[in-house]
């Protein structure tokens, strides 16, 4: 296990209790700070998801709306992950979240969605944002399910100003997407992204439907050269038996830097695994 992967787990295995409800959370390390709008994690049924992302030394801030749905088996519709009974912890550089779901928003719970947000520096002026979701479910059924996960990202010039970004790489590497989008008036303004173990994505702001419509949604694996600006959407699937867990190890977004190797990404999501099996059986 490599050094990074260790310092985020021992990082998480000292959380602190937030509020219930508290609105918002800032991570921080020496290269930035990202703020976590926590009440987007208690309705689900509205939009939500926005978020500042910044970086040491650098004008400005990056607006990052990023944001979950789910489907199970049962649902006729996707729902936010998200509920009024949400708990949150977190530490400078770690923010957790257990979120209890149920089908068709009504009824007993059924999947357990723990969220971890993990904020490390790759160097003095590049914060790198890494997430996971760890889904349980904590039914008698067996469960077909889908998480969706949503990002957009507003870079900004050296005015400050996030105007004129464009997407300058977008490819599938491996089971994952890799992207960069960058500000054109000051290039050295950038964003770099990688989703691990992806099931599906797709490119676009016509994305955010699959949130609010009435009927089910799979992603459809395209892109649109078209939109200079990186929306992206990321669909992972799979089925539970009674008990069991799955790890959705999600994306690791880095500012003015390159997102490390999908093993990086891949340890940080084990790490989030191995703290939410201990705490589980704490409370057993």
């Amino acid at each position: 296990m490599n050094k990074l992967c260790l310092w985020s787990l021992c990082g998480m295995l000292v959380a602190s209790p937030i509020a219930l409800g508290q609105p918002q959370t800032t991570l921080t390390t020496t290269a930035g700070q990202y703020t976590i709008h926590a009440n987007s994690f208690l309705s689900p049924t509205a939009l939500g998801g926005a978020a500042d992302f910044s970086v040491s030394g650098v004008l400005g801030d990056y607006l990052d709306r990023h944001m979950f749905a789910y489907r199970q088996t049962g649902d006729t519709r996707e729902y936010m992950v998200a509920d009024s009974a949400a708990t949150f912890s977190s530490t400078a550089n770690t923010w957790d979240a257990t979120i209890l779901r149920n089908v068709n928003n009504a009824g007993p719970d059924t999947l357990r969605f723990d969220v971890n947000y993990t904020l490390t520096s790759l160097n003095p002026n590049s914060p790198l944002l890494t997430w996971c979701v760890i889904v349980t479910n904590i039914s008698n059924q067996t469960i077909d399910y889908s998480l969706f996960a949503y990002y957009d990202f507003d870079i900004p010039d050296a005015t400050g100003v996030p105007t004129a970004d464009q997407i300058v790489t977008h490819q599938s590497v491996g089971s994952g997407f890799y992207s960069k989008q960058q500000n054109t008036t000051t290039p050295s303004n950038y964003v770099t992204t990688y989703a691990a173990m992806v099931g599906a994505f797709q490119h676009g702001p016509v994305y955010e439907s699959i949130f609010s419509n009435g009927g089910i949604d799979n992603l459809n694996n395209v892109w649109n050269p078209g939109i200079g600006e990186m929306a992206m959407g990321f669909q992972f699937f799979g089925t539970l038996q009674p008990g069991q867990s799955s790890i959705c190890p999600g994306q690791g977004t880095a500012l003015n830097g390159e997102v490390p190797e999908p093993a990086t990404l891949l340890c940080l999501g084990a790490g989030a695994a191995v703290l939410f099996a201990r705490r589980r059986q704490r409370v057993r």
